[in-house]
């Protein structure tokens, strides 16, 4: 009899262990972070300096600040992040793994009635947890793409949510809905690719039609049904672009959320990109013998010549080829760093003063 409460006992053990293991993995995530110092490269002009310099704006309530070149150069959200942590006080690597944290509590609380194995459970959350991808420069700097991961895996959490509670009452699938649509929103003006994710949630939804049509529910009670719980995600995601978009439009006088969306500043760069010349480079948008053709066609376009060629054009070529390292490096600028060339240019030319006088040149 001993011996049979004591195997009871034991296997009562053995299935809460798991879930203490869980627990422990993560408060030993959250000190080894909060232990960590993040990176801060203060001449990165472009990022850890840029977002640094719009969060200390938006703490002083002046939004993003007087506008140059640069103020509408990145989606504002991780600027946001940063003022809303300096006001919890609370260590920015601390923070980011927190919200690292529950997205991957979220994603394992949706997966979980699917694997049967709680020991499966934990090993797959210790490989989340200490994944090497979390621990690289990218992630310990001062730049977005410390905000960026979380975010996405916090939408892709969502998503299987949305799938876990399809036969769910109103409260839990709405609370779903706008969950995913404020997250996807404020991923949207995080940074300015974010387009990638909509064919992932289109065939989500494909995904989840499918099988419930499968199931034989009535198609036209279920794409009712699932049409208004994307309307309000939609609507959702929709609300940080609209606030940011309506707060550049009264401070700066565009109503864009980031420059390179928008529509001129994007057929002036195709343009440039589509000027025929010799040998094709590969990463290389505008080599000078493309930029000597437009000169001689564009006085407009000419007016930059100074500051894309010469000593700043060489500049520009010389840190691209230090930090993309092609083989061999051409003395060309790299795409990467084209278009921040163009803009600063564009700058020295006098077509920054305002974000209407930027938009009409």
């Amino acid at each position: 009899m001993e011996v049979f409460n004591f195997l009871i006992v034991a296997k009562m053990r053995l299935r809460t262990l798991p879930s203490f293991i869980v627990i422990a993995i993560a408060l030993f995530y959250l000190w080894l972070m909060a232990t960590l110092q993040i990176a801060i490269h203060a001449d990165a002009a472009h990022d850890d300096a840029l977002y640094a310099k719009l969060a200390l704006n938006i703490l002083r309530g002046d939004w993003l600040g007087g506008y140059d070149s640069l103020t509408l150069l990145r989606g504002p959200f991780y600027s946001i992040w940063l003022a809303f942590n300096s006001l919890l006080g609370a260590p920015l690597l601390l923070a980011k793994a927190i919200l690292y944290l529950m997205a991957g509590l979220l994603l394992l609380g949706a997966v979980a009635p699917h694997i049967h194995s709680k020991w499966l459970m934990a090993a797959a959350f210790a490989l989340f947890v200490f994944n090497p991808a979390q621990y690289g420069d990218a992630e310990l700097r001062l730049v977005r793409a410390g905000l960026y991961t979380p975010l996405t895996l916090v939408i892709l959490a969502l998503v299987f949510w949305w799938f876990r509670l399809r036969d769910h009452s109103w409260p839990y699938r709405l609370a779903v809905a706008l969950g995913l649509g404020l997250t996807l929103g404020c991923l949207w003006i995080t940074r300015e690719e974010g387009v990638w994710i909509l064919p992932v949630l289109a065939a989500s939804g494909i995904f989840l039609l499918t099988t419930r049509l499968l199931k034989g529910s009535s198609w036209r009670a279920l794409i009712k049904l699932e049409v208004s719980y994307l309307v309000v995600a939609v609507i959702a995601a929709m609300a940080p672009t609209q606030i940011v978009a309506s707060l550049n439009d009264a401070k700066y006088g565009v109503r864009d959320v980031v420059e390179f969306r928008q529509a001129e500043f994007l057929d002036a760069y195709g343009a440039l990109s589509r000027i025929k010349h010799g040998e094709w480079r590969r990463r290389i948008v505008a080599p000078r013998e493309a930029r000597a053709r437009a000169y001689a066609v564009s006085p407009i376009f000419r007016e930059l010549k100074p500051y894309l060629d010469g000593a700043r054009g060489d500049g520009w070529a010389k840190t691209s080829c230090q930090n993309s390292k092609p083989d061999p490096c051409f003395g060309e600028i790299g795409g990467g760093w084209f278009v921040y060339a163009l803009r600063q240019a564009a700058a020295f030319a006098g077509h920054h003063q305002s974000a209407t006088k930027a938009r009409a040149f």
